[in-house]
Formats: structure tokens, sequence, C-alpha cells
């Protein structure tokens, strides 16, 4: 080979070598973004099952507050029906004895 030929084909070689590292670069660059992508999607997952977990054991917390509270004023008014009856009967009682 000539001197020229050598030339030519070191030039060759050399374009291809910066062909094949534009090619790695876009390569790593695409999969750069890929995880990126990846990476928001599974934060983004993990974000609403959370939220939807924490949503749905607040409901069932409220719920049990609710019937909490229910019983408790079941239960006061019960105590203070019977307390206004026996008031009442104690009452009767009084004006039965004053006739």
């Amino acid at each position: 080979m000539t001197d020229s030929n050598l030339q030519l084909a070191a030039n060759l070689f050399a374009s291809h070598l910066h062909t094949i590292d534009l090619a790695i670069y876009l390569v790593g660059f695409v999969l750069l973004v890929l995880s990126f992508v990846t990476w928001k999607a599974i934060k983004t997952a993990i974000i609403e099952r959370v939220d939807t977990e924490i949503r749905e054991l607040a409901e069932k917390e409220r719920e049990k507050i609710k019937k909490f509270i229910e019983e408790k004023i079941r239960k006061i008014t019960a105590e203070e029906s019977d307390s206004l009856y026996k008031d009442i009967e104690a009452r009767n009682g009084e004006k039965e004895e004053e006739m």
C-alpha cells in the first residue's frame, strides 16, 4: 500500500471511530432518558399507591370514629332518658302525695 492509501484508510478508520463514538453516545443518551422516564413512572406509581392506601386507611378510621361517636350518643341518650323518666316519675309521685 502506498502512503496515500494508508492515509485514506486511516482517515476512513478515524471517521468510523467518530461515527461509532457518536452512536455509543446516542445509545447512552437514549438509555439515560429511558431510565429517567422509568424512574419517574415508578415514582408516580408508588406515590399513587401510597395515596390510595392512606385514603383507604383514613376512611376506615373515620368509619370507626363515626360508629364510636354514634354508640356514645346512644348510650348517653339512653342514660339521660332513663334519668328524665325517673325525675318525671318522682315529681308525679310528689304531686300525688301533695294532693
